[in-house]
């Protein structure tokens, strides 16, 4: 098992632990060390899909102490050296629960407890490693925090972490985690009318241009949300035009906790684009209230398939009318097919208008452009004989 540590050291440090903690199970993000912090075994083994415990090293420096803070459980889906630098690209798991500094040191063999960071006898440091490997696996059934015990655990580490000075209210930071990425938008042969959660795959989120979808964001301030004079904010963005928040982009973090949902849709376009979700912190200088730092910012990748297969269906939709069209002008002639065509095309069209509702899904308003196409296969092919 890899441990990898964050510290206060500096403020990124810090943030790195909420981004780590805001992130949805299953979704990538990045972890980066110099050479130096990092063990020398490390290069010397494949680390895919090795299991990994993220910790935060609190210290306290008068009395030459630190601890290891559990955040989350992870996976290596990919370790590489670039430069002078060890990037771990990451998988979230699971929160963590019944482990703390004591439980961790005890499972830790003698020379592994060695490697974790600390003061000197002059008091300098903490120096050590901050990724290096253990030879016990500290992910079980009783650490392990998924479903309804996820959220107790990520509150529990939260208030673990508020101890730091790096999290100290008047710093107008705040945890929060994505706790899911939902539709209401289906295909027209899903009956279930129900809103579909949506579980990344590969550490991306698969979705469909043109439909609706929402997250929803719970953000915890174990110390009750200090009122702030101007207070944070939890924005949702992307960085891709086609990708838009329609409500709630928005949201004043100056509640202990919160549940906010933040709604998205996209364009129609024929072909997929790659782009991100962004969730961050907006935190205002108390000072100077128009700096705003945007902070604890985290990304989640996203693929939007575009309707480019849905266009190839209508023109062979329009191919099968102008077959149709063909067979049938031999017996009936072209004018009952100039009048028969449109009639179809506006059934389609009709049949459009009558489903057409702020949560009707593409696939339904399909049926009704492919009955259009047929109607317009047929009249093309009428037309076209009748004017020869």
């Amino acid at each position: 098992m890899l441990i990898l540590i964050s510290s206060g050291a500096q403020p990124r440090y810090a943030d790195d632990i909420v981004r780590v903690l805001a992130h949805p199970a299953g979704t990538s993000f990045q972890f980066r060390y110099g050479t130096k912090y990092v063990e020398d075994r490390l290069g010397q083994r494949d680390l895919a899909n090795e299991p990994v415990l993220i910790c935060y090293l609190t210290a306290d420096a008068p009395a030459k102490t630190v601890r290891l803070i559990p955040c989350r459980f992870s996976t290596v889906a990919k370790a590489q050296i670039v430069g002078s630098s060890w990037i771990f690209t990451l998988n979230a798991g699971s929160f963590v629960a019944k482990l703390d500094d004591a439980a961790i040191r005890a499972a830790l063999s003698d020379a592994e407890r060695d490697l974790i960071p600390a003061f000197d006898a002059q008091g300098n440091g903490p120096s050590g490693k901050f990724a290096f490997l253990i030879a016990k696996a500290l992910h079980s059934d009783d650490t392990y925090a998924p479903g309804p015990k996820a959220m107790t655990a990520f509150e529990e580490t939260a208030s673990a972490l508020s101890s730091d000075p790096r999290f100290a209210p008047g710093n107008g930071l705040s945890f929060f985690t994505v706790l899911t990425l939902g539709t209401n938008d289906h295909w027209w042969w899903n009956r279930r009318k129900t809103p579909t959660e949506i579980e990344p795959v590969n550490g991306r989120y698969r979705l469909w241009l043109g439909w609706r979808y929402w997250l929803d964001i719970y953000s915890y301030s174990p110390t009750g949300g200090t009122a702030l004079p101007h207070p944070t904010r939890l924005a949702c963005e992307s960085g891709d035009a086609a990708v838009r928040f329609t409500s709630a982009a928005s949201h004043v973090l100056d509640s202990r906790y919160d549940l906010n949902r933040s709604a998205f849709t996209s364009t129609t376009a024929q072909m997929s684009i790659l782009t991100g979700l962004r969730v961050s912190l907006k935190v205002p200088d108390q000072a100077k209230p128009a700096e705003i730092a945007d902070r604890c910012d985290i990304t989640l990748e996203a693929r939007f398939r575009g309707a480019l297969a849905w266009t190839f269906a209508r023109v062979g939709f329009i191919a099968v009318g102008a077959a149709i069209s063909s067979v049938l002008l031999a017996r009936i002639g072209p004018r009952p097919l100039v009048f028969i065509g449109p009639v179809i095309a506006g059934i389609g069209l009709i049949f459009i208008g009558l489903q057409l509702k702020p949560d009707t899904s593409y696939g339904i308003i399909l049926i009704g452009m492919i009955i259009f196409a047929l109607g317009l296969g047929i009249t093309f092919v009428a037309l076209t004989t009748a004017a020869v």
